[in-house]
């Protein structure tokens, strides 16, 4: 039974004798017969276990976990076979699993969920198309109180990555040369340009803006002696994302040094030139 200071501001018809199911994680309404002269509720059970008085007029509530909103408060996903787990808390008797609906598109889609964490991972098949999506969830407590919330989604697929390779390479340029990339949700809009020497420190710069329909570029700011030159090649699309190619090392092309202690004979028809040999460079 309770007492009348339980009350409160509570409206005590709506008070319920519940037992706890630990299988679902949830408190279960149990068939009661009550008497309001002593706020005394009266069960006959085979089971025991916990048992408690309840008052519970909150649904269900939700949250997308580990995904970023944008600026317009759509939740994006980077590619299409994301991973969609939505969070089901419920402050009161706890969620009815059996209750638990999740909709992509308005089709129905199914699901795993864990009633020990309270986590439903959406499974929607092979993939998801890139584009905007809305996510749908519906769910009741034990106590019968419902509610349903939809999350617009976007996935975002970014480009594929290019693929660079050495065209040339001399003392003075270097000379590169790239797959083009596909775009994925949105069109490509330039190719940008990273160097890094790792002389002189491993952080890449930006040292070129490529239109997209050219996949070339020569780097004329080449600096020897240097053991060697990374380059990477990024995709960037009309949102922003981007995809970066497997770095390039170039080795830079030394020249052979310069032949030393010339020396010259001459005779009455002919002069005779003497040097000392080069050492070869890089080739």
């Amino acid at each position: 039974n309770y007492t009348s200071d339980a009350v409160h501001s509570r409206d005590s018809s709506k008070f319920e004798l519940y037992r706890f199911d630990s299988n679902e994680n949830a408190w279960e309404p149990i068939s009661s017969n009550f008497d309001s002269s002593t706020n005394t509720f009266t069960t006959t059970t085979t089971k025991l276990g916990k048992f408690c008085i309840g008052y519970d007029v909150t649904p269900p509530q939700y949250e997308l976990l580990n995904v970023q909103q944008n600026n317009n408060s759509i939740y994006v996903y980077p590619n299409n076979t994301p991973t969609i787990r939505i969070k089901i808390s419920d402050d009161g008797s706890g969620v009815s699993p059996s209750t638990i609906e999740v909709k992509l598109d308005n089709s129905p889609v199914q699901y795993a969920y864990s009633s020990k964490e309270g986590i439903v991972t959406v499974q929607y098949g092979d993939s998801i198309s890139s584009g905007n999506h809305t996510l749908s969830i519906s769910a009741s407590d034990t106590t019968g109180n419902s509610s349903t919330e939809s999350f617009s989604i976007l996935v975002n697929i970014p480009p594929t990555a290019p693929v660079v390779s050495l065209t040339s390479a001399d003392k003075t340029s270097v000379s590169l040369s790239w797959t083009a990339s596909t775009e994925g949700t949105s069109p490509l809009d330039h190719y940008e340009l990273y160097k890094a020497i790792p002389d002189e420190g491993i952080d890449f710069t930006l040292i070129a803006n490529v239109p997209i329909g050219t996949n070339s570029y020569t780097d004329n700011n080449i600096q020897y002696p240097s053991e060697r030159i990374y380059y990477i090649v990024r995709t960037v699309d009309t949102s922003g994302n981007f995809a970066d190619s497997i770095p390039l090392t170039v080795q830079p092309v030394s020249p052979p040094s310069a032949p030393q202690n010339l020396q010259a004979n001459a005779s009455a028809s002919s002069v005779s030139l003497n040097w000392s040999p080069s050492t070869q460079g890089s080739y």
